[in-house]
């Protein structure tokens, strides 16, 4: 199926394991040149070599709760790429390990950490970036699948 995004540059984040590299591969099978953000190198170089056996795929460690982290990766994905089209935040903890009574406060702010402000550094990192691109025919795309509970998508225009 061509969904009219060959050539497209994504950043998806989480992007070392479950919904993450999934939907790199299925955007690498459409043409879609991938750039993987994770804090885990070992894996997320795994990902990315397995992901360049279909199409083009760099991985790219960042820890997404310090936006310092996200701007450095940014930078070397502009370096490679040249642009950002797409961005995919799928980068979350798949659950609390305790019971909700027995969360600690640390606890939470951990998920809130991992869950939203990783997500909020990515916006806040990239939509500076995909928001050059004005025409219609480049209209960025975003999409949250973070916490493997939460679907929402925003579209820029």
């Amino acid at each position: 199926m061509d969904f009219g995004i060959k050539d497209k540059v994504a950043v998806v984040t989480g992007g070392d394991s479950g919904m993450g590299k999934a939907t790199a591969k299925l955007l690498a099978v459409e043409g879609v040149k991938i750039a993987l953000i994770d804090k885990t190198t070992a894996e997320l170089k795994t990902t990315a070599e397995e992901i360049s056996k279909i199409g083009e795929a760099i991985p790219v460690t960042a820890n997404l709760r310090s936006l310092e982290e996200v701007e450095a990766a940014k930078k070397q994905i502009l370096d490679k790429f040249g642009k950002v089209d797409i961005l995919v935040n799928c980068a979350g903890i798949t659950g609390a390990t305790k019971e909700f009574l027995e969360l600690t406060d640390e606890d939470w702010y951990e998920i809130i950490n991992v869950d939203l402000m990783s997500a909020v550094h990515a916006y806040r990192v990239f939509i500076r970036t995909i928001n050059c691109l004005k025409n219609e025919a480049n209209k960025p795309y975003f999409q949250n699948f973070h916490s493997n509970s939460i679907f929402s998508g925003i579209l820029i225009d």
